[in-house]
């Protein structure tokens, strides 16, 4: 997916006309207050508290939706500026399509509330330890993002 003259273009084209109105909603939804500081433990590691999709960012809802839209793929080069994903410039969106298998959606993927699953608010407590940068990649099966490729410099 690809922001081009204010249109999206997707490389799956019946998933176009969701991610619009995914990306649509996210310019008009006022941001809702998020408390993850909670969800980051002591030293490194990450122990998420039990998040609801209602108590996300509408850019972190967004990122939410467009995983469950992709369903099997790949987000890459989504920017992060003060722990929320940047929607301009548009990240790229590839869709896999699985022959071997029907997909389904994701269950939650039209419920206007639901409790996080444990990626979910993983990749939220990641969004938060980056705070402003580049995630290079997300790899979404099954509509959930299953791993992340972050830059890192040497120190």
């Amino acid at each position: 997916m690809r922001l081009h003259a204010g249109r999206l273009a997707h490389s799956h084209p019946g998933r176009g006309a969701l991610l619009r109105g995914v990306l649509s909603a996210l310019w008009i939804a006022d941001p809702v207050e998020r408390n993850m500081s909670e969800a980051i433990g002591a030293g490194n590691q990450m122990t998420p508290k039990a998040l609801r999709f209602s108590q996300l960012s509408a850019s972190r809802q967004t990122l939410v939706r467009v995983c469950q839209h992709v369903n099997f793929g790949q987000i890459q080069g989504l920017h992060v500026r003060n722990s929320d994903p940047v929607w301009d410039p548009a990240p790229t969106v590839l869709s896999e399509v699985r022959l071997d298998i029907e997909e389904g959606p994701r269950p939650e993927g039209e419920l206007p509330d639901f409790q996080l699953s444990f990626e979910i608010q993983r990749l939220m407590c990641q969004l938060d330890r980056l705070q402003d940068g580049r995630i290079e990649k997300i790899e979404v099966r099954g509509g959930l993002p299953r791993r992340l490729v972050i830059p890192s410099r040497l120190a």
